[in-house]
């Protein structure tokens, strides 16, 4: 039971990576699209394509964004580890 939440936590990178991955899976497809037809149908699948990157990108900079957050509370963590591994040696 203990280990369930270390399970559902490293799976949430992993479903994350696949969603990013379906959206630039349906970009490539709507730029076969645009490549393919030079129709009036190609601003309807350029439409299609540019939505599924912006989608992409979003999650992108969440990502990048949720990364540096957490890098930030690592560092404050290991200094205040730091600080009272220091003066708990003080007192010894």
């Amino acid at each position: 039971m203990a280990g369930l939440f270390a399970y559902i936590v490293g799976a949430i990178p992993g479903i994350i990576t696949l969603i990013l991955g379906i959206k630039l899976t349906n970009a490539m497809g709507h730029a076969l699209n645009i490549s393919l037809t030079l129709e009036k149908s190609a601003d309807s699948n350029m439409i299609n394509m540019v939505r599924e990157l912006a989608v992409y990108f979003k999650i992108q900079g969440i990502m990048q964004l949720i990364g540096i957050a957490v890098a930030v509370l690592v560092l404050f963590f290991m200094l205040i580890a730091t600080v009272t591994m220091g003066i708990s040696f003080l007192y010894i």
